[in-house]
């Protein structure tokens, strides 16, 4: 079985840290996880709010199903929430020319789970911005794991270029898996190619399921897949909310055009805690609530929303709406196994 080796990424600097920004962890780490027999997790935290703003390069690793790359959130104080906060950790680059990203993984580097934290591009003056790119990275039966993140763009560009939220391209064959993320400000003034959810490679095959898209010229498109799964997604406010061809299965969906995929998908502007800043579905919602499918048991089984909630109603979107006196418990699959780790 693999060791699993954490590094506390902080960049305050508080007690504890390895690291004080990504790409200085991934700068050191980056090695042979097979040869190392080695899960790598970078654990990111921000004790007293400052940003990490360099921009996060992961390239030239070899990984495999059982020795792989996690970058998540430290705790729950750092967990990415429906709220964008400059109190939590957050990769937001704000500088930059040409083709800026916040995190890329291309060559080995395909194996790779991102989940629970922050990611912005705050800046209009570079012409190609990413948030997530898995891009080329040249291995086959790979996958990416992107879930529970807060990935959010500059709002309306001027300059033009490609402005991507998450972007799977020309990566390999094997799966990506992108769920109960908030993706949102992926949107142009006059240009097309800006998108928040954007999948162009023809060997993965995707399953892209409960995420809230806001503020983007195309909400979910689709350029080049084999397969794509799209189920219980919201997409609020864009030019074009879907767009391409969508595997059968493909249901449950919001858009306000009428083109999401599937016979069961709903038509309507979401109901959010404050439109455009916090992506809470209140009660008084009826196009997203209790109007999606449960996934607990589907290829990509998961059952809780972005804060940690468990999923009843099953909600369509990354957050499922808590009745008065419900909590936001934000645990992640990573934490209970390490509370489970340290009962034993």
């Amino acid at each position: 079985m693999a060791t699993t080796v954490t590094s506390v990424i902080d960049p305050d600097n508080d007690t504890g840290t390895d690291y004080t920004s990504l790409t200085a962890w991934e700068a050191a780490k980056n090695g042979n996880l097979t040869s190392s027999d080695e899960i790598q997790v970078a654990s990111c935290r921000s004790s007293s709010g400052t940003v990490d703003g360099a921009v996060v390069l992961i390239n030239g690793w070899t990984t495999s199903a059982t020795q792989y790359i996690r970058i998540q959130n430290h705790d729950a104080a750092n967990k990415a929430s429906t709220i964008w906060s400059t109190s939590k950790y957050r990769l937001d680059i704000s500088s930059g020319t040409g083709g800026t990203y916040a995190i890329r993984i291309v060559s080995g580097a395909d194996h790779i789970e991102i989940e629970g934290i922050q990611i912005g591009i705050s800046l209009n003056t570079a012409q190609d911005m990413y948030g997530i790119w898995w891009n080329n990275t040249g291995g086959s039966a790979g996958w990416c794991k992107f879930g529970n993140n807060f990935v959010k763009g500059y709002g309306t560009y001027t300059v033009s270029g490609y402005h991507l939220g998450i972007s799977v391209y020309n990566a390999s064959t094997g799966s990506s898996y992108i769920w109960n993320n908030i993706v949102t400000g992926w949107q142009h003034a006059s240009s097309s190619d800006n998108e928040a959810i954007d999948i162009d490679d023809a060997g993965v095959t995707h399953y892209i399921s409960n995420n809230t898209v806001y503020l983007a010229n195309y909400g979910i498109r689709i350029w080049n897949a084999s397969a794509i799964y799209a189920k219980n997604n919201i997409v609020n406010n864009a030019t074009t909310d879907y767009d391409g061809s969508f595997t059968a299965g493909s249901d449950y969906n919001v858009d306000e055009d009428g083109t999401a995929p599937g016979d069961n998908s709903t038509t309507g502007t979401v109901d959010f805690e404050n439109e455009g800043t916090d992506f809470a579905l209140v009660s008084a919602d009826t196009v997203a609530r209790g109007n999606g499918t449960d996934l607990s048991a589907d290829t990509w089984p998961f059952s809780d929303d972005i804060d940690g909630n468990t999923r009843s109603a099953w909600d369509v979107g990354a957050h499922e709406y808590q009745a008065a006196g419900g909590a936001d418990i934000n645990i992640s699959v990573f934490d209970c196994k390490q509370i489970e780790t340290m009962l034993i």
